[in-house]
């Protein structure tokens, strides 16, 4: 058993592999957490956070609550497009990718967000919506897409003698 597991462990960075793969445990149990909460706390701690943003709204001449249902979708969109990132570089980080890596780990994001979607449909004041998984997996496409943008500027950032070179062991 323990040998599989060590075969799914890229051997140049063992550690830091292990940690994006924590990162991602627990951004994944964070965004279902989110879900398994009641409409009305739900809608309370998007609230809260409205009421931070209403000075700044109201500077801009924006409704603040007319804003409230696109800060819940910005919301859904920034914990996945975190998401992307992590499950980007978790694949950046192997030194055997496959050129469909990229699309394997959108599809687990797409995976994860079918599923939080799902979990909404059993909670009191919740709905789950196609919409919320298309702009999860929008957001998530984002992060894995910045994730490799990052990872090439290093690359040609190096590549070009302004970062060290670091070698592996």
């Amino acid at each position: 058993m323990w040998q599989l597991f060590r075969d799914l462990i890229p051997s140049h960075h063992p550690k830091v592999w292990l940690g994006v793969c924590a990162a991602l445990g627990v951004t994944t149990l964070f965004i279902w957490g989110n879900s398994m909460r009641t409409g009305t706390l739900s809608a309370e701690q998007s609230h809260s956070v409205l009421a931070y943003l209403t000075p700044w709204l109201d500077q801009l001449e924006i409704d603040p609550e007319g804003f409230h249902g696109v800060l819940r979708k910005l919301a859904h969109f920034s914990e996945y497009g975190f998401l992307g990132m992590l499950w980007g570089l978790e694949w950046l980080l192997r030194r055997e990718r496959c050129r469909s890596g990229s699309w394997v780990r959108l599809t687990f994001c797409m995976t994860t967000a079918f599923l939080d979607e799902t979990i909404q449909l059993f909670v009191p004041g919740r709905s789950g919506e196609i919409r919320d998984v298309w702009i999860d997996t929008s957001g998530a496409a984002v992060g894995i897409l910045a994730m490799w943008i990052i990872w090439m500027f290093l690359r040609w950032s190096r590549d070009r003698g302004f970062l060290p070179k670091i070698r592996s062991k």
